[in-house]
């Protein structure tokens, strides 16, 4: 596969997805649709009985009744990534990417995993459509916090702040 990580090619975002619970998850099953991360912690507030505070909802799905067959569906119509000047949106076996902003990329994965021939050009409508998609969750986002200057006084406030009075916490 193309990329690694930190990169938003297969080879950086497609990893191994591990999930055992004797009893429940039939053994040795494999499933095929895809996950993402985000996704587990919706799957552990939903087993431990925890509703997501509806002032910030989680941006994953509970895959329990995905993985034990009861919701046959996608768990997802579509998954986004944003990291740096990287973007990308899968929907079904599309993904279109770019790695700087200036360009993007369309693949059909499940014709091309390695992502070696850009369809964008023979499919501009899709590209367009990923690209409105793309654009309109990324909307919804709060601003990323990576490569800023300044502390974040927002979320250091909506963590408790910060005392300087107090000394850092102890190792031992």
């Amino acid at each position: 596969m193309r990329g690694y990580k930190q990169q938003v090619f297969e080879g950086g975002i497609r990893i191994p997805f591990y999930a055992q619970w004797k009893g429940v998850l039939p053994e040795g099953a494999v499933y095929e649709k895809p996950v993402i991360s985000l996704d587990i912690a919706a799957t552990a507030y939903a087993l431990a009985g925890i509703e997501s505070p509806s002032d910030k909802p989680l941006d994953g799905v509970n895959l329990i009744p995905f993985l034990v067959g009861e919701d046959k569906g996608m768990p997802h119509d579509c998954l986004f990534w944003r990291y740096r000047d990287q973007r990308a949106i899968r929907r079904g076996d599309w993904k279109l990417m770019t790695c700087n902003a200036e360009f993007w990329l369309l693949f059909n994965l499940a014709d091309d995993l390695s992502e070696e021939r850009d369809l964008s050009q023979q499919h501009p409508e899709l590209a367009r459509e990923l690209l409105d998609e793309w654009n309109a969750w990324s909307a919804q986002m709060m601003e990323p916090r990576w490569n800023r200057k300044e502390p974040d006084l927002e979320w250091i406030e909506s963590v408790g702040g910060l005392d300087p009075t107090r000394p850092p916490a102890s190792n031992e």
